[in-house]
């Protein structure tokens, strides 16, 4: 400290380490070489400050850009949602609506068919009663006069036969030049001679209680035969069919039998019994003969007999039948909802149904009808429902590929595809989500289609979006 100078403190830190480097007091050999360092660190500093104000600049940048992105990405998936609701809304409608009027037309469908099967039982009753009461007053009637012949019989057996009774009975007399052929009436004329020289007695008869008789297959019916001889002895009746065409006699058909009632020396009554089934139904001639034992020339008569058909078919239909819809209006066959007529005395009754035609889609009261050849018929109702249950075909789409540029949001670029339904034809509603034309999402999304027909009946459809590009 000696020559009065005074020391001055020392800077400390970085402002001393610059100052003593600019003074020269750094121990580096010289002052100009320390400010020259200082200047290069200086100008370093400076560099790598401006590079860090310059990359802060750019994440800004980027920060922003990253914010706008992300609120772009925000609203449009707020968009999609909003949109999915109403699109999910608007399909829960839609089915609240089908549900409602399928369940309207069930409960009107039930109360139909209720009605249906009344009006169906009624008519069963009604024609089950008819044809009974046909067939049984037909039988009774045949077995009255069959029973009351049995008691004559036996009356008469009792009593002694009389002849003189025979001549007086009712019923259309057929005298033996009558009812020959001419052939027989010459073979006849001449045994009268031959009887009218030897004083011969007198002339046989054959009398029928009806020449015609009309009684239902499977039904019983009696018709009396009165012959008369006096001398030539007791008859025998027989039966046979008359051939139209002249020829040979033929067998009587099975259904004509003969019963013997009552017969002495003289006189024979007897009861043909006619008992025909259903493939005996027609109008049939019978020859009656009658023949004596003394030889007198036969005496014939025509027996005419019509086997009626008084039975109505037995006609099979359900109360109830389903059937597909083929179109807008669909063919209906008796044997697709079995459906069957059968009758014992025409093997193909007539089946006719009313509505006739072709039937839309929906529940219909349909009457159908058995006609046999004889004009009987019976009937029964049904409820035929044509259902439409077969979904529309709906087209199948290829994945698609979307390119964007200079816009932020893509936009789903495409088109539905088209339905077609065997009922509908093409007017079908085809709705896709996301629908065309509105926002997705960059990337992949999937498009997924439904078409449904007026009766509910859906197809589906699914395919990927693939948006890529710049914006």
């Amino acid at each position: 400290m000696g020559g009065g100078a005074v020391a001055r403190p020392r800077p400390r830190g970085a402002e001393g380490a610059f100052r003593a480097m600019s003074e020269g007091d750094c121990g580096c050999g010289g002052g100009s070489i320390g400010r020259r360092a200082v200047s290069r660190i200086i100008r370093s500093a400076r560099s790598v400050v401006r590079a860090l104000m310059d990359r802060i600049v750019e994440l800004e940048d980027d920060n922003t850009g990253l914010r706008m992105r992300v609120h772009e990405l925000a609203a449009g998936k707020k968009a999609a949602k909003k949109q999915a609701r109403e699109e999910r809304k608007a399909l829960v409608d839609m089915g609240a609506d089908l549900a409602g009027s399928l369940a309207r037309e069930a409960r009107a469908v039930e109360s139909r068919d209720e009605a249906v099967r009344e009006k169906e039982e009624a008519v069963r009753e009604m024609a089950d009663e008819r044809s009974s009461n046909l067939c049984d007053q037909a039988t009774l009637k045949a077995r009255l006069e069959l029973e009351a012949a049995r008691r004559e019989q036996a009356a008469g057996a009792a009593g002694g036969g009389r002849a003189g009774d025979l001549m007086s009975r009712p019923g259309p007399a057929v005298s033996q030049s009558q009812s020959q052929s001419p052939q027989q009436q010459q073979a006849g004329r001449g045994k009268k001679e031959d009887g009218d020289e030897g004083g011969g007695g007198a002339q046989p008869r054959l009398a029928l209680s009806n020449s015609s008789v009309a009684v239902p297959y499977n039904g019983t019916a009696a018709v009396r035969a009165s012959a008369a001889a006096g001398a030539e002895g007791p008859a025998t009746i027989e039966l046979s069919s008359i051939d139209p065409l002249g020829g040979a006699a033929a067998p009587a058909p099975a259904f004509a039998s003969v019963e013997y009632v009552r017969s002495d020396g003289n006189a024979t009554e007897s009861l043909i019994v006619l008992t025909p089934n259903a493939t005996d139904v027609g109008v049939h001639e019978i020859n009656v003969t009658a023949r004596w034992a003394g030889g007198a020339p036969p005496a014939h008569a025509v027996l005419l007999v019509n086997v009626t058909d008084g039975v109505p078919p037995v006609l099979h239909a359900p109360a109830r039948a389903a059937l597909e819809a083929a179109g807008r209006l669909t063919a209906v066959n008796a044997s697709t909802v079995g459906v069957w007529a059968a009758d014992e005395a025409d093997p193909s009754p007539v089946l006719l149904r009313s509505p006739s035609g072709p039937l839309p889609v929906g529940a219909h009261d349909v009457l159908w009808t058995a006609t046999d050849v004889s004009n009987n018929t019976a009937s029964a109702w049904m409820r035929l429902t044509v259902r439409d249950t077969t979904p529309p075909a709906l087209g199948s789409m290829a994945n698609l590929a979307l390119s964007f540029s200079g816009v932020s949001q893509p936009w789903a670029n495409y088109t539905a595809p088209a339905a077609l339904d065997a009922v509908d034809g093409a007017d079908v509603r085809v709705r896709c989500l996301p629908a065309p034309g509105s926002p997705v999402q960059r990337g992949l999304t999937q498009v997924v289609c439904v078409a449904l027909d007026s009766q509910g009946n859906a197809a589906w459809a699914r395919f990927w979006l693939n948006a890529t590009g710049t914006g």
